[in-house]
């Protein structure tokens, strides 16, 4: 399933860059929304990083358009938490390539728009622990790439600045024996700027 679902994900990025209108790069502040892992004695508490990312987009219809992304953090979640009494930190970095729809709400000068899409996200962990610790919880390792979901709004200027924030529906797992699912959800505040390919 994740093959086929990849595959189609490939053909659009391809056939969305023949009738690409727009050609988009962008970065920002994201904030993390993580579910509590049970195992863990405290509480997560947020924890922000940076992204940056390109899209394509092309019209769809007079109010819609519709595109594909690629996003990277290149500032990874710190989470602090607490395992058998000792704190640790843990780092969190990811990477999105999804399709989106945009419709747009046309006023002047500007374009507000609404979005909602889809992807699949990867990305890997990295713990720091005490030696004592090391054989009891993960060490360094990735995460399984699984599909999620994403809604946001944003605003489009007619001289290409962009400026948006997008809320991302996601569970992750580690790639290790016995992995559990947890909520991953975090959100992302970007402005970028769009070339016209026309």
């Amino acid at each position: 399933m994740k093959v086929l679902s990849l595959s189609i994900l490939s053909i659009l990025l391809i056939s969305t860059f023949g009738m690409a209108q727009s050609i988009g790069v962008f970065g920002g502040l994201t904030g993390s929304s993580f579910e509590e892992n049970p195992v863990f004695e405290s509480g997560i508490e947020a924890s922000n990083g940076f992204e940056v990312g390109a899209a394509f987009v092309f019209d769809a219809l007079p109010i819609i358009e519709a595109g594909v992304e690629y996003t990277k953090s290149v500032s990874p979640f710190e989470i602090k938490t607490k395992f058998q009494g000792i704190e640790f930190t843990q780092k969190n970095s990811q990477s999105m390539f999804g399709a989106f729809v945009k419709f747009n709400l046309s006023v002047p000068v500007v374009t507000p728009y609404l979005r909602a899409g889809a992807g699949y996200y990867s990305g890997s962990s990295e713990t720091n622990l005490p030696d004592a610790l090391k054989d009891v919880a993960g060490l360094d390792t990735d995460y399984k790439s699984t599909l999620g979901f994403n809604v946001g709004a944003g605003v489009d200027t007619f001289i290409g600045l962009n400026a948006e924030f997008v809320y991302h529906i996601v569970s992750k797992e580690l790639d290790i024996t016995d992995a559990k699912s947890l909520g991953a959800n975090y959100w992302g505040l970007r402005v970028g700027y769009y070339f016209s390919l026309l």
